[in-house]
């Protein structure tokens, strides 16, 4: 009745289950790290952008929108084939067009739209853009354009 720890035996798989857990931990931990680095970086950029208000920014685009809630397709500069655009800097001007256009949700995946928001830091852009997606611009909205898919490019 004296058992002693060396004639205990675990069940099989213990110390790996024990070990996929920690693993599981720590990658969890090290990946929510790397997400609030990623927003501290965004909102240092933000707060280093032109200083136009994000609200100012988007409000004449906001003017053209459909009253209703709806998906809109949304486009940037990382989005064209070729681009050399920043993924941050990307990711950062779709997240703004996010917040000052909600209620609308805004979808990176354009092909599914009929309404298109283009979000260009280079304006010269913006003819091959609207090649690549087969876009009509409809409206110029400071920086932002608003476009339709053409006529007869549903997809």
């Amino acid at each position: 009745m004296n058992e002693t720890y060396s004639d205990r035996t675990d069940p099989p798989g213990t110390n790996r289950a024990l070990l996929y857990g920690m693993t599981t931990v720590i990658a969890m931990l090290l990946g929510f790290g790397s997400a609030i680095r990623d927003a501290v970086n965004l909102k240092s950029q933000a707060l280093a952008t032109d200083g136009i208000g994000i609200d100012a920014r988007y409000a004449v685009l906001r003017s053209r929108m459909p009253t209703r809630p709806s998906v809109v397709g949304y486009v940037n500069d990382s989005d064209l084939i070729g681009s050399r655009a920043s993924a941050s800097a990307a990711a950062l001007h779709y997240y703004q067009a996010q917040y000052a256009l909600a209620p609308h949700l805004l979808q990176r995946e354009p092909s599914t739209a009929t309404l298109i928001i283009i979000d260009l830091e280079n304006r010269d852009l913006l003819p091959m853009l609207a090649a690549q997606f087969r876009l009509e611009v409809t409206h110029d909205c400071n920086g932002t354009w608003l476009a339709r898919r053409r006529k007869g490019d549903a997809e």
